[in-house]
């Protein structure tokens, strides 16, 4: 999960990585028959599983006080069309990573990944022993190389390359229904001028990673100040500051 934050100027982009672990209050829902389900502490992955993307929104935004204005789930096929159509993405691994989850196997080194193998890369956990978090960094890399791919081939300056790479993900995606591809390309458009250095990605600062909840089992726990610090940055349009976060390990 990541929550995205583009600045009012459109000259600045945060992308901040959620855990998937994140020990949460569910605040009291509703579901598609109409039963009411009281508040309630979970992992947050688990809101998906209950209410789907509504519930997984109004979890963090309740717990974060941010408006999440809206929401896009992109589907493994989704992901491995929106690779392919740059033409693969750069990635540099400085170890070797050899996950038999994934089926990943690469050397040390630079690689362009195609949309398959980038799939297993974002996906892989298993060879590190730093489990989720170690996966959320590799996402992070990558996210941050697609962004490069688009700038540096001028995909997000060209309206026809820009269509045609939009147009091809956007058929296995799902997004709130006040989302639609126009409104992805205008903001593409918008912020075709956003230089990779400006835009930051992080995860939400952790206090201890290997907390325990009854009833719910090995959790992820924000830190206490240095989370809130970051959503009232978020919430207020400000820069993020570097945080002297804690960086726990966690193998799972």
């Amino acid at each position: 999960m990541l929550l995205v934050h583009i600045s009012k100027s459109r000259d600045h982009a945060t992308i901040v990585s959620i855990p998937r672990d994140t020990f949460v209050r569910v605040p009291e829902w509703t579901d598609s028959k109409g039963k009411i389900h009281p508040a309630s502490y979970s992992k947050i992955n688990a809101t998906f599983g209950r209410g789907d993307a509504p519930l997984l929104v109004q979890t963090l935004e309740s717990m974060t006080n941010l408006r999440i204005d809206h929401y896009v789930e992109v589907s493994f096929l989704g992901f491995k069309e929106m690779v392919d159509a740059l033409g693969g993405v750069e990635i540099c691994t400085k170890r070797k990573i050899n996950d038999p989850k994934s089926h990943l196997v690469l050397p040390a080194g630079t690689h362009r990944l195609d949309g398959i193998t980038a799939l297993k890369y974002v996906r892989t956990r298993y060879f590190d022993g730093m489990g989720d978090l170690g996966r959320m960094q590799r996402q992070q890399q990558f996210v941050s190389a697609v962004f490069r791919k688009a700038t540096s081939t001028g995909v997000l300056l060209n309206p026809f390359k820009l269509k045609n790479l939009i147009s091809a993900v956007f058929k296995t995606v799902k997004t709130d229904e006040t989302l639609d591809q126009g409104d992805i390309v205008n903001l593409a458009k918008q912020i075709k001028n956003l230089s990779p250095s400006k835009m930051r990605t992080m995860t939400i600062p952790l206090g201890t990673s290997n907390g325990y909840a009854p009833g719910v089992g090995s959790v992820v726990i924000w830190h206490e100040t240095l989370a809130p610090e970051l959503f009232d940055r978020l919430r207020n349009d400000q820069p993020v500051v570097d945080q002297a976060s804690p960086s726990p390990s966690a193998k799972k």
